[in-house]
């Protein structure tokens, strides 16, 4: 496939992990009702809520049409999450880094104007960014967990577009 003339990866949505995301949060809103009924009224009922909201996304998520991430020569389009910012080019792309939490891995994606990509993004999006935004300096976060590759294969695809991106950046640079 291919963008604008540059060869693209396309990287598909996961129906098998949007599934079990899915079981998941079924489960902890089940606890939290029983939370909610036998031990602590407060806790079960921010559970409930908490994972009926995720699950909630997970479900729209599930019947979402098109690709998670497109990653090209230019840039990439992610798709892949409730706070994705969609198109992003590589020119605006400082350094790619991890984030590890509990054994998962995400792709952190710093931009030289990060409010700029916040600011196009819907009310609920645009929350999400900030949050990302706040906690890790970014609002491009990519997580393979809803994604069909995993976190290396990412982290590898991501980085050889940078460089190569940069590569062609610093063979032509911009006129002034």
């Amino acid at each position: 496939m291919t963008l604008g003339g540059a060869e693209s990866v396309v990287i598909e949505r996961s129906r098998v992990k949007t599934l079990l995301a899915l079981g998941g949060c079924v489960l902890f809103v089940v606890g939290s009702v029983a939370i909610w009924r036998a031990e602590s009224p407060v806790i079960g009922i921010l559970g409930l809520v908490t994972f009926g909201v995720f699950g909630a996304y997970i479900l729209h998520a599930l019947f979402r049409s098109g690709p998670g991430l497109v990653v090209d020569d230019e840039g990439f389009t992610d798709q892949s999450s409730a706070g994705a910012v969609g198109r992003v080019l590589w020119a605006d792309v400082t350094e790619l880094g991890t984030w590890s939490h509990q054994g998962a891995n995400v792709l952190v994606v710093g931009l030289r104007n990060p409010e700029d990509y916040v600011a196009r993004l819907s009310a609920v999006s645009r929350r999400y960014a900030r949050v990302n935004l706040s906690m890790m300096g970014t609002p491009v976060t990519i997580a393979s967990t809803g994604l069909k590759t995993d976190y290396d294969s990412l982290f590898a695809l991501m980085n050889e577009r940078l460089e190569r991106s940069r590569l062609r950046l610093d063979s032509n640079p911009p006129r002034t």
